[in-house]
């Protein structure tokens, strides 16, 4: 069973679904000073992480944000059939679809223990094989690619990313990147 988790310093997320329309969600001024933590301690696979410190999932757009919080992804499992699909984790936001503008990140982004960009069942099919870990923002774009205009532009990092991966499990496609991580669109 897919489970999905949206953890965030300020806002957990917007509604997401592919038929949401494109300014649904707009966060703005926001800043985050506390740590964000999600721990993936039981078993199964399917978990749909989305972590950052001001939010975790924008169907919209993200302006003048600034997160000092460290951001934490654990999976205390340690085998490999706990796996996190498309995992998108930012020291600002996991995933954003429209736009953003005008973003720090100071805080640490810590991943550790087993992870899998994609379970069985999707391993490879369209961007679900896909997971992206960044300083600023984990992933960015249209949802399946599509052909939206978007701007990203105006970000700051000056944390460290720390990535301990268990390569047995590692995902097929994994992004790492200091502001951001993989962008579509």
């Amino acid at each position: 069973t897919a489970c999905y988790f949206f953890v965030g310093g300020v806002c957990g997320g917007t509604p997401s679904a592919k038929s949401t329309p494109g300014n649904y969600g707009i966060l703005d001024n926001c800043v985050n000073k506390g740590n964000v933590t999600y721990t993936y301690l039981s078993g199964g696979s399917g978990a749909y992480p989305n972590i950052g410190g001001v939010v975790a999932y924008v169907e919209g757009t993200i302006t003048n944000v600034e997160n000092f919080g460290n951001i934490l992804q654990d999976n205390r499992m340690g085998t490999a059939d706990a796996t996190w699909t498309n995992s998108n984790v930012g020291g600002i936001a996991g995933y954003v679809s429209i736009s953003a503008a005008n973003g720090k990140n100071h805080g640490t982004i810590t991943v550790k223990g087993n992870y899998a960009g994609g379970t069985a069942g999707n391993r490879g099919s369209a961007n679900t094989s896909s997971s992206a870990w960044a300083g600023c923002i984990g992933k960015v774009g249209p949802y399946s690619g599509g052909t939206n205009k978007n701007l990203f532009e105006n970000f700051e990092n000056d944390a460290n990313l720390e990535i301990t991966p268990n390569t047995v499990t590692m995902t097929p496609n994994s992004y790492f990147a200091g502001v951001i991580g993989y962008a579509t669109g």
